[in-house]
């Protein structure tokens, strides 16, 4: 509605950059927040379910769901709680994600095992509740397989090339597959993000030229399908999945070639230890050539004995599973 946004600012003389990026809300103002407003409006009061809730909790609607955002403006004017819980590992670890929008909103903010302000419930890592802890039923495990977990390729829609981190990180896992020794595995396995599918062709292109003995993983088998004693599993990135495996005590290594500087202080101090230990790498050269140096006549043994200790102080504090528990998360939703 080209009236309604000409009239939007009546005052258009900005000299400021800020005053630009005003001037331009005529044209970019997202139609959710003007012509269609009414709509969202309307839909939401008449499909309500639950006109009073005494609490709604989320941990991805806050994201994208314009329709739930709208009914939980609605409910929470009326003393609905509001919870919002962590999703994804940058929560507390990237510098960018300090302080979230929806850290603010909410009245608590769930996280998986870190505090810094009194919003914060450090309840743990929640989405693991009722799996199974992984406990190494031997001391050394003689790897067969390994799968290397790629990062998806990314939306547009972020204010910095995510497209050149993308293909940065492709190249790390081309030269960890390159550097690796293959006759080491019956199985080498490229999990690609089940979100990828129609990216499948290309990926499959770049890692099957490396070596045919590469299976590409579609990302639709479950990973537990993985956690076995033959198989040892590779993050190509700072992965939820690294996070969700190291609570459980499964023994997994992930490198990570980003400036150390987009992560927070205590965060990066965490990662210096895992760094020490050899669970953390900041390339995939050097993460291929420690597997590489674990081999030992041609066969490659993990001792997994002291994982659970190397991680220990780690996941205590950013994938705690020992926290978790039904019982506190219903006294957080009903106090």
């Amino acid at each position: 509605n080209k009236i309604k946004r000409k009239n939007i600012f009546k005052n258009k003389n900005y000299n400021s950059f800020e005053g630009l990026l005003i001037s331009l809300l005529d044209d970019f103002m997202p139609t959710c927040f003007l012509e269609n407003f009414d709509d969202i409006k309307t839909f939401v009061q008449n499909n309500i379910i639950v006109k009073n809730p005494k609490t709604i909790w989320t941990s991805n609607e806050f994201n994208t769901n314009l329709f739930f955002n709208y009914y939980v403006a609605l409910v929470i004017s009326k003393k609905t709680k509001y919870i919002i819980g962590q999703h994804g590992s940058a929560y507390g670890a990237v510098r960018d994600q300090f302080d979230t929008n929806e850290e603010r909103i909410s009245d608590r903010f769930i996280t998986w095992g870190w505090k810094q302000n009194k919003k914060h419930a450090p309840i743990g890592i929640f989405s693991q509740l009722g799996k199974k802890n992984i406990t190494n039923k031997v001391k050394e495990k003689k790897i067969k397989n390994i799968v290397l977990i790629n990062t998806n390729k990314p939306h547009n829609g972020y204010f910095w090339d995510v497209q050149k981190q993308f293909l940065r990180n492709l190249n790390d896992q081309i030269i960890f597959l390159k550097n690796l020794n293959f006759s080491l595995f019956e199985k080498v396995i490229v999990r690609i993000h089940h979100a990828d599918q129609k990216y499948l062709n290309f990926y499959a292109s770049k890692y099957k030229s490396l070596n045919k003995k590469i299976i590409i993983d579609d990302g639709t088998k479950k990973i537990e399908e993985y956690l076995n004693e033959e198989t040892f599993i590779v993050f190509s990135y700072l992965s939820t999945g690294f996070f969700e495996l190291a609570s459980r005590n499964f023994y997994c290594m992930f490198f990570d070639s980003q400036s150390r500087s987009i992560y927070q202080s205590k965060f990066n101090k965490k990662l210096n230890e895992l760094k020490k230990n050899n669970i953390f790498f900041e390339n995939g050269e050097d993460i291929s050539n420690y597997i590489n140096s674990l081999s030992k006549e041609n066969s490659l043994n993990l001792n997994c004995y002291h994982f659970k200790k190397k991680v220990y102080r780690f996941i205590k504090d950013y994938a705690n599973l020992k926290k978790v528990s039904f019982n506190k998360i219903l006294r957080l939703l009903n106090h």
